[in-house]
């Protein structure tokens, strides 16, 4: 009577290894390269390519940090697109990235003025 439980284990187990290896390597990259931004996400199988011009590009950071309950979403947009970064981040650290990107565009548009 054992026996099948056994297997039962044995075949969560295997489940939950295989789910996480599916994700392990997911990752989410930020590029700022002179006028342009560009989002890499990979997750699973799926990769996925954004790119925006930092002349056009706003950071939304929706949502505060110290709220208990709410969750800091932090946006980029432009020209009708909007990609969600940070997605990875504990909601702190989300708002910080949300705060540092807006930082680093804010320097590269007073180094083109």
């Amino acid at each position: 009577m054992v026996l099948p439980f056994v297997g039962l284990e044995v075949l969560a187990v295997a489940a939950a290894f295989i789910c996480y290896g599916r994700h392990a390597l997911d990752y989410e990259r930020i590029a700022l390269q002179g006028g342009s931004m560009r989002v890499e996400r990979r997750e699973g199988r799926r990769s996925t390519d954004f790119s925006f011009e930092t002349a056009w590009v706003r950071v939304e950071i929706v949502g505060c940090a110290a709220e208990a309950g709410r969750r800091v979403r932090v946006d980029l947009v432009s020209k009708g697109q909007r990609v969600e970064v940070g997605r990875y981040l504990v909601d702190e650290q989300r708002a910080a990235l949300g705060r540092e990107l807006r930082g680093a565009l804010g320097a590269v548009a007073r180094q083109g003025a």
